[in-house]
């Protein structure tokens, strides 16, 4: 690939790290202060209370029951379709509210993967909450880390602005005698490396006896028109506007559910929905077989073996059914 010449300016899409305490008005914040049309991820129905108000110009991602979910799935579709050359084009702006709601939740589907393959192997119930459950190993949290760097590495390429709300905790020191003491220092709740996918952190403050509202930069890849430690009173998206990329806005798209299919799978279990899939292609001719092959192509798919989605081998593995039933059908007449 040829090398470009750095001879012109480039106007990005900004990709923010807000957070602040409970009723702070991160949420608020985030969708008044963005400019066009926005699409929100909001695992806790924080905008529930925005919802058909002058001066919020937001649609909100739900998942296939028309709620909104923790779902890691739903998410990485909602940036498949924020990928797409027409639908990115439809908004200017992503939030997903709230960031560390889905780092849990990734960590809930690996204790429930981790409990599947235990039952499957004989440990008890006591025995799986002792043994399993109550710690990760490495390769948990390997594979845990895998499953969220990626799904960040997605957000922070989008072509929209990205906002990320999280909510805040104080920093805690433990004494040489073990004693646990504030510090008085705030970060965000959540997964520690986030912060190197953003070029801004903000953290929000109020001033309960004045009732204003102060952004405080506490990271900034722009030193020149925010430095770490710059606070800006009753801040909007205004305070970064030299920075945004100019983009169209929108299309329309509620309740909240935690349903999901694991993003952890049974390797077992994979496998062997793999080799049914290939042993009936086998049956059918495998890929001297063009209409076996189309329906391949259906899900995407060219070599069965090499898929590892347990979501879209089943899908497949249901499609290759009916195929090889309708053949034999067709056999018999």
């Amino acid at each position: 690939m040829p090398a470009k010449k750095s001879d012109s300016k480039v106007k990005k899409p900004l990709k923010i790290l807000l957070f602040g305490r409970s009723g702070i008005g991160k949420t608020h914040f985030a969708l008044q202060a963005t400019p066009g049309k926005t699409l929100v991820f909001d695992t806790e129905s924080g905008t529930d209370f925005f919802e058909g108000r002058d001066g919020f110009n937001f649609d909100y991602w739900t998942d296939d029951d028309g709620l909104k979910t923790t779902s890691v799935r739903e998410l990485n579709k909602a940036i498949d379709m924020l990928e797409n050359d027409t639908e990115c084009k439809q908004y200017r702006t992503f939030i997903l509210d709230v960031a560390s709601d889905i780092w849990d939740a990734i960590q809930a589907q690996r204790s429930e993967y981790k409990d599947e393959v235990a039952s499957k192997r004989g440990a008890s119930v006591d025995e799986r909450n002792e043994a399993v459950l109550l710690s990760f190993n490495q390769k948990d949290w390997g594979d845990i880390k895998r499953i969220w760097k990626n799904t960040v590495a997605r957000l922070k390429k989008l072509p929209q602005n990205v906002i990320l709300v999280a909510r805040e905790k104080e920093i805690v020191e433990t004494l040489p005698n073990g004693e646990m003491r504030s510090t008085g220092i705030y970060t965000y709740e959540g997964e520690k490396n986030l912060i190197y996918a953003v070029d801004f952190a903000v953290r929000l403050i109020k001033d309960e006896k004045t009732n204003k509202r102060t952004a405080v930069i506490t990271k900034s890849r722009n030193e020149d028109k925010a430095p770490e430690g710059k606070t800006f009173v009753n801040p909007t998206f205004k305070m970064f506007d030299e920075l945004v990329n100019s983009m169209d806005g929108g299309k329309k798209f509620t309740a909240t559910t935690t349903k999901e299919d694991n993003v952890f799978v049974d390797e077992e279990a994979v496998e062997a929905l793999q080799k049914e899939i290939l042993e009936m292609a086998r049956e059918v001719g495998g890929s001297k077989n063009a209409d076996f092959m189309a329906v391949l192509a259906e899900h995407d798919v060219t070599n069965p073996a090499k898929v590892t989605d347990i979501v879209k081998l089943k899908a497949l593995k249901k499609s290759v059914v009916d195929y090889v039933k309708s053949k034999q059908e067709k056999g018999d007449e």
